[in-house]
């Protein structure tokens, strides 16, 4: 289904109703599905994450909102730095891009001599 970005106005298609991405784990939170995984290490699970982990569930961080979860479903992508450098660099020359020019010096300069 067609759509249009709200920042910069750019039209696109999208899965609106998301059934491709069903099958895939995805952040509770911000629902982004570039996560890594987590140890368990530094971070103790409580209530229903450590149930889920009990019962075969997956450990995930979403690096974005930092949250972690754990999931029965699998990972679509896996998240990188690198990556993430490069949608920042991206986001930030798109609204250079979108701000509005300065006015002119002079605004009676553009108007005609009668």
């Amino acid at each position: 289904m067609p759509a249009r970005c709200n920042d910069c106005s750019t039209r696109f298609v999208i899965d609106t109703l998301g059934l491709a991405h069903l099958r895939f784990a995805k952040c509770p939170k911000c629902e982004r599905m570039d996560l890594n995984k987590w140890t368990g290490d530094t971070f103790q699970p409580r209530g229903k994450t450590k149930w889920k982990i009990a019962l075969g569930a997956k450990r995930f961080r979403c690096e974005y909102c930092r949250l972690n979860f754990s999931s029965f479903r699998t990972r679509k992508e896996v998240f990188s730095f690198r990556r993430w450098k490069k949608l920042e660099e991206a986001r930030l020359a798109a609204s250079a891009s979108i701000q509005p020019e300065a006015p002119p010096d002079n605004p009676s300069a553009d108007l005609p001599n009668d």
